[in-house]
């Protein structure tokens, strides 16, 4: 929730001023990881400006794979963040991807 949070206040540049918020943005959208949130979002003309972020647990094994970012959809843009965790990475990459490929497309069809 309070990873969120920072999306948030970005995108209503509610700390930061306009122009910066939008600077930082812009940065988030030129990130290289696309298969999470990227991947789901059907049309490549859209921007997602996201943060992924991922840890493995030395202990046990266990890895975490989280996204979270602004889908720029036309008609209405929003937020989405994903958290995962497991032991197969490839599939919390898929989980990512349908659970954004969902979102996009409920979305979409409330237009």
């Amino acid at each position: 929730k309070s990873y969120a949070s920072f999306f948030r206040i970005l995108f209503n540049a509610s700390y930061l001023n306009k122009d910066t918020s939008e600077k930082a943005l812009k940065l988030l959208s030129q990130t290289k990881y696309d298969q999470g949130i990227v991947k789901g979002v059907a049309d490549p003309l859209i921007s997602v400006s996201n943060k992924f972020g991922e840890r493995t647990y030395l202990e046990t094994g266990e890895r975490q794979l989280h996204d979270c970012g602004i889908v720029y959809a036309p008609a209405k843009p929003y937020l989405l963040c994903i958290m995962t965790r497991g032991s197969n990475f490839p599939l919390m990459e898929k989980i990512i991807n349908d659970v954004s490929s969902l979102v996009f497309q409920t979305v979409n069809s409330q237009i």
